[in-house]
């Protein structure tokens, strides 16, 4: 038999597709994605705009602009790959900075003008060796493979029978969902080989009086391990908080109450008290731990404010104070929560303190989270807080931590979405 020219097999397809999907349920046609988030791009080092250089620079100045010099000079070798970078001019820098510009037979300065940054910042022939070694190839990104088959879901990505739940756990994989007819939890492991890093990521969409949730210990000044908050509290989704009933400072309230109002402005130790409003339509606002008080949150119409810090984002844009690359600059396990936009949500969980996951930067945690398109965003506790629980177990780690939360620091709260008969005691 003759096949039909390309193009005309082309137009069939077209109209076979056509009446296929018509003939669809309507319910079949709505399934959401299986995550609307954009996947963490797989890099070696931040990828921020480099600035112009403007300024002539001396030994003490610091900024931005510093910070990315020494990152220019790091790559082209005259700063060990491993070592931590500040934003400062030191002793160091100058001599460092020198001896590149003797390889390319400039005589030494004092003072790093416009045109000699111009010059580092630019040029591709200023590397050690001749020809430097290339840049590993990082390896890929190991994420969620399997492909569960959903529900029927609205037009919203919700479950379309009323009443009911539909749960989805996957250890092996690395995925986990939650979904109702007023709650949506997606959770996704991601592993970075490259760069040891190994975190949890909840995409969490609320609809109608769904809305964040604290959950605590029965008795006052009781702690307990997150699994044993979770379950006691039968929470779909829980996860580290800003640690308020342990500390004397900043601003904390919960479900409109007021449980401290204290600016620290003597010291700036971490945590900075920073905050994270949240508004009963679902929306958030982070800022810094001066800008407001309880009084203005609760003028606002703050149903929460959690303070802990610093902001992540805001408005869109990163902490400015967390590219200078010397702000808190170590790994650590970490957690965040973030907004996308009212009832739309990111949670971080970052591993730690156990071979093949070191933890984060700051600065990492705000880049992911402005990669997801996250408008506001805080740090929450880290370290060896660190916990996300789903559905009554564990998924994230820190050093010798077990899914049914023994090894794990215990607390007296934590945060979370949603509540179901289905989580085990």
């Amino acid at each position: 038999m003759q096949r039909l020219p390309y193009c005309y097999r082309i137009v069939v397809l077209g109209i076979c597709m056509v009446l296929i999907i018509g003939a669809l349920p309507a319910t079949a046609q709505t399934v959401q994605p299986f995550s609307t988030l954009p996947p963490p791009e797989v890099t070696t080092r931040p990828v921020m705009p480099v600035p112009t250089a403007q300024r002539s620079l001396v030994i003490g100045d610091s900024g931005n602009d510093v910070y990315w010099l020494k990152v220019r000079m790091q790559e082209l070798g005259y700063f060990n790959a491993d070592a931590t970078l500040s934003s400062n001019v030191s002793k160091l820098t100058l001599e460092r900075l020198n001896k590149l510009l003797a390889h390319i037979d400039m005589a030494p300065v004092e003072v790093i003008t416009p045109e000699i940054q111009d010059i580092i910042l630019t040029r591709d022939d200023l590397y050690i060796v001749p020809t430097p070694d290339p840049t590993p190839t990082p390896l890929p990104l190991v994420m969620p493979q399997g492909v569960p088959e959903l529900p029927p879901l609205d037009a919203e990505g919700f479950l379309a029978e009323a009443g009911g739940e539909y749960i989805y756990s996957n250890e092996q994989d690395g995925l986990w969902y939650y979904i109702s007819d007023s709650l949506f939890v997606n959770v996704r492991r991601y592993e970075n080989i490259s760069q040891g890093n190994i975190w949890c990521e909840a995409e969490v969409r609320t609809r109608g009086d769904e809305q964040l949730l604290s959950f605590y210990t029965p008795k006052q000044k009781q702690t307990k391990t997150p699994v044993a908050i979770a379950r006691e509290n039968q929470a779909v989704l829980a996860f580290t908080d800003d640690f308020f009933t342990m500390r004397r400072y900043g601003v904390a309230i919960r479900d409109g109450e007021v449980y401290r109002d204290y600016i620290r402005t003597s010291s700036t130790n971490y945590p900075r008290a920073d905050t994270l409003a949240v508004f009963e339509d679902g929306s958030m606002l982070a800022s810094e731990f001066t800008d407001y008080r309880a009084d203005d949150f609760l003028a606002m119409g703050a149903v929460h404010v959690l303070s802990f810090g610093p902001w992540l984002v805001s408005g869109g844009e990163i902490n400015p104070r967390l590219l200078t690359g010397d702000y808190m600059h170590y790994h650590e396990p970490r957690m965040a929560l973030g907004m996308i936009a009212p009832g739309h949500y990111l949670i971080i969980a970052v591993d730690g303190r156990y071979d093949g996951a070191r933890g984060v930067y700051l600065d990492w945690m705000a880049r992911r989270m402005h990669e997801a398109g996250v408008m506001e965003a805080n740090n929450l506790d880290g370290g060896g807080t660190t916990a996300l629980v789903f559905m009554g177990k564990q998924i994230s780690r820190v050093a010798a931590a077990k899914p049914d939360g023994r090894s794990t620091r215990q607390v007296m709260s934590l945060l979370g979405f949603g509540v179901s008969n289905a989580v085990p005691e």
